[in-house]
């Protein structure tokens, strides 16, 4: 898994992703939590060392993308990028309690598919603890798992024009909250009433990786 971050034996793993960022990305399929909580720990890392000229840091469930000022940071600077990191360099995170009604449309559909009764479902999914993998698709959407291995779904056939503000739902082992109404194809299990993203907060999503 991490043999591909380094393709010429020397390298950082690091590369240019056009001319105003840069990417460190591992190869695989799957949701790998260790990979994730080191991608985590790179992204934590390079924004401690405050490197001239980056903008901003996105980690993903297998990637960091380093957004940089390109008439800054030049193709030499990206020497300072630090190594994949281990997880050990992680800040601790901060425990969320999120509320759920458990009434959404696709709780049949996610019954008919694992075999389990809608009470087993609820109950599982309720009962998890859930680390933010990354945040994407649409501001403030967070992708958190892994969810209960009994529970994994895939998306939707055919996706929904638009899912409401605050849909608890499943998809591919994770699970999601939607921020603001959007279209989405991840499976619809219950609602909250949590606020995730306020555009004129100094920190305006309410979660973060």
């Amino acid at each position: 898994m991490f043999e591909s971050l380094h393709p010429d034996g020397a390298g950082r793993g690091w590369r240019p992703a056009g001319e105003a960022a840069w990417l460190l990305e591992a190869a695989g399929a799957g949701l790998d939590m260790a990979l994730n909580a080191r991608m985590r720990a790179t992204a934590g890392e390079v924004t401690r060392l405050a490197i001239a000229g980056v903008r901003d840091v996105v980690p993903a469930c297998a990637s960091v993308t380093v957004h940089v000022d390109p008439l800054r940071f030049r193709q030499e600077d990206a020497g300072c990028l630090p190594e994949l990191a281990r997880p050990a360099a992680l800040v601790p995170g901060r425990w969320h309690e999120v509320p759920v009604v458990y009434d959404g449309e696709d709780l049949d559909a996610v019954a008919a598919s694992t075999g389990l009764p809608v009470d087993e479902i609820r109950r599982r999914h309720a009962g998890g603890d859930y680390t933010v993998l990354m945040l994407g698709f649409a501001p403030g959407f967070p992708y958190l798992g892994p969810v209960d291995s009994g529970l994994a779904v895939g998306r939707r056939p055919t996706p929904r024009v638009r899912v409401p503000r605050g849909a608890v739902a499943i998809a591919g082992g994770m699970t999601c909250i939607y921020p603001g109404g959007t279209a989405g194809g991840w499976h619809i299990l219950g609602r909250t009433n949590l606020t995730l993203f306020r555009p004129g907060d100094a920190a305006p999503a309410a979660l973060a990786p």
